[in-house]
C-alpha cells in the first residue's frame, strides 16, 4: 500500500512521458539505528521545479492522523505520508529528488518497528 501509489506515479508521470525507454527501480536499504529507507527511482520526466515545491509543502503539512486533504491533487502521495507518520512517527516519512539529469527519486524513511501509538507488532 505504500509503493504502488508511488510506482504508479513513476510510470504515468515519469517513464511513460520520456522519449527513452523507461526504468523504474526500488531499493531498500537498512540505514544506522532503526531506519530503513525504501528508494523508488525512474529515468522519466523530471517534476517541474513549481510542482516540486508545491509536493514539498503539501508533504510537509500532511497530517498524521489521515485528514482529508483540500484537493484530490497528488492524493495517492498524501495518503502514503499520512500512513508513514501515523505508523512510524513524524520524523519518518516521504521525500523526493527530482532532476532531469538523474530522473526522479522518492524516498520513504521508515523504522523496524511501528511507532507507539500505531499498530505495533
Amino acid at each position: 500500500m505504500l509503493l504502488q501509489p508511488i510506482v504508479e506515479n513513476s510510470i504515468l508521470h515519469g517513464v511513460s512521458r520520456s522519449r527513452q525507454s523507461g526504468i523504474v527501480r526500488i531499493e531498500a536499504t537498512r540505514e544506522d539505528g532503526d531506519r530503513v529507507q525504501v528508494k523508488i527511482w525512474n529515468n522519466g520526466m523530471p517534476i517541474d521545479s513549481e510542482r516540486q515545491e508545491w509536493l514539498l509543502a503539501r508533504l510537509a503539512g500532511t497530517p498524521k492522523n489521515g485528514a482529508t486533504v483540500e484537493n484530490r491533487s497528488s492524493i495517492g502521495l498524501l495518503n502514503v505520508q499520512s500512513r508513514i507518520r501515523l505508523l512510524y512517527g513524524d520524523d519518518c516519512g516521504v521525500s523526493f529528488e527530482s532532476t532531469s539529469a538523474y530522473g526522479t527519486t522518492f524516498t520513504l524513511t521508515l523504522r523496524n518497528k511501528v511507532h507507539k501509538g500505531g499498530n505495533e507488532e
